[in-house]
């Protein structure tokens, strides 16, 4: 399966779609995130398609060095958006729980029962060790075919938003943190998986944007002016390598951890660089970034299903591409509808 060549068009509608604007004070704005959401929910359907198919060596190196870093924004613009609803919305206390926990967790639990139901006709057994299996993929904890460790981290990312930000005050977005820093710490002594926390400081990076954004905005304005770009640009490609380079020369699981929250923090300063100073605008990426929690969900759900008995690559990506869609829409659809009902 040529990837590369689907690597190569997304890199080109990337491009194409950049443009250059004015001062604004929405380098931050939905439309703008939208177009992120999509582009990088693609790298994400491209990264776990690939194990089920045979990749050239090129694709399997940069998706290697690329790692975890394809669910940073992700992360970053959901500490970003929570966090600048308390700040700013009347009402957002009083419904989070349900409009952004409750809500996510329901997805969750409709979709794991489909691959619940995917797995038990496949492999036509039930036993009290799969129904165990099945129990503790409603908590996040096992997966049943579906991606889960995400779900889990943003869910409890949310939490600690909300506890830090019960009541407002200069000491709720490092209250956040200090939760966000337990969580990790927690997941790294029960022996959970690099990828459930290595990624999680994001979220707070997300966090300290929203809650400093007017200064930030002030300072890139400055700089602009300045003719200054260039240079930060420079500077924030120094640390992100020169933080990429320690987390590969250390050896210490603890101190990996930690260098690669940090590379993900610089990845965050080099994508509000970017949003600062360049406007993404395709139609492409803001549709499948209005429906990033069901591409992301859905995805394995065809992989699975189509894996045994495809098995011509192209075919294999397309069908499972349009299904991940298909049914990523007819979810949120009929989900939203069963809500207002």
């Amino acid at each position: 399966m040529y990837l590369y060549i689907v690597y190569l068009l997304i890199l080109i509608l990337f491009f194409a779609s950049i443009r250059k604007k004015n001062f604004s004070d929405s380098f931050l704005d939905i439309a703008m995130t939208k177009n992120f959401n999509g582009l990088f929910v693609i790298m994400v359907f491209l990264s776990h398609f690939s194990q089920y198919v045979e990749l050239p060596k090129y694709i399997e190196v940069l998706q290697k060095i690329m790692g975890q870093l394809i669910v940073v924004p992700f992360l970053f613009v959901s500490g970003y958006g929570v966090t600048s609803g308390f700040l700013y919305k009347k009402e957002y206390k009083k419904t989070f729980l349900i409009k952004r926990v409750l809500y996510l967790y329901l997805q969750f639990v409709l979709v794991v029962s489909f691959y619940c139901l995917l797995d038990f006709i496949l492999t036509k057994e039930f036993n009290l060790e799969k129904a165990m299996l099945y129990l503790m993929g409603f908590t996040g904890l096992k997966s049943v075919g579906n991606s889960n460790w995400y779900i889990v981290a943003i869910l409890l990312c949310y939490l600690t938003s909300y506890l830090g930000f019960f009541k407002i005050s200069k000491f709720s977005v490092w209250i956040s943190f200090l939760l966000i820093c337990l969580y990790a710490v927690l997941m790294f002594s029960f022996g959970f998986d690099f990828h459930w926390y290595n990624t999680v400081f994001a979220y707070f990076a997300g966090e300290l944007v929203a809650l400093y954004k007017n200064r930030i905005n002030m300072f890139f304005k400055n700089i602009a002016r300045g003719g200054g770009n260039i240079y930060i640009v420079f500077l924030e490609i120094i640390l992100f390598g020169g933080l990429f380079i320690m987390y590969w020369f250390f050896k210490n699981n603890f101190i990996r951890t930690v260098l690669y929250n940090l590379v993900s923090v610089s990845f965050c300063i080099l994508f509000v660089t970017f949003t600062f100073t360049f406007y993404i605008d395709n139609a492409l990426f803001t549709f499948l970034g209005s429906y990033v929690f069901g591409i992301y969900i859905f995805q394995r759900f065809p992989m699975i299903l189509f894996s045994g008995f495809i098995h011509n690559d192209f075919l294999f990506f397309m069908i499972s591409i349009i299904t991940t869609i298909f049914l990523a829409v007819i979810f949120d659809f009929c989900f939203k509808r069963v809500l207002k009902k």
